[in-house]
């Protein structure tokens, strides 16, 4: 386990019902900013997964909230459970506390380790604490597929 040192804390996400919690840190000495997650509900049986996705869902909402300025809206989208679909919602306030552009790792660990790998996947970035699995896996195109679809609408 990586442990976090002189890390300040920027923004986290208020607890959801994918039962995440994720902080956006700044490593004082690297200047390199950092996305925590961990799982909330640990008691719960293994992943389906839609609970994957939802999480996932959860993940990349608040990764576009922390990208867009304050005064622009930043793109959601949500999992439909029942079509095993993703869909554009109504947006969410940016909060902007990092660009698109900022160095971002990954700090994940456990079950929230597969999340995490999700996303480094999804938006090409480090990771670390985190293993890793092919994108070419079964869930790695799976969910691959289902967000180019979905944000190319």
């Amino acid at each position: 386990m990586v442990v976090l040192k002189n890390c300040k804390l920027i923004h986290k996400l208020a607890q959801d019902r994918a039962d995440l919690e994720v902080s956006l840190l700044l490593d004082q000495d690297s200047r390199e900013y950092i996305l925590k997650v961990n799982l909330i509900n640990k008691n719960r049986l293994a992943p389906t997964e839609s609970i994957l996705l939802s999480q996932l869902v959860s993940l990349h909402n608040y990764y576009q909230s922390l990208i867009t300025p304050p005064i622009v809206a930043a793109p959601q989208v949500e999992f439909v459970e029942s079509s095993k679909q993703l869909k554009k919602k109504r947006s969410a306030p940016g909060v902007g506390k990092i660009n698109g552009r900022s160095m971002l790792k990954i700090q994940a660990h456990g079950e929230a380790g597969v999340i995490g790998q999700l996303f480094r996947q999804l938006y090409q970035r480090q990771t670390y604490g985190i293993p890793c699995f092919s994108a070419e896996s079964d869930l790695g195109k799976m969910v691959q597929g289902l967000f180019r679809k979905c944000l190319s609408s």
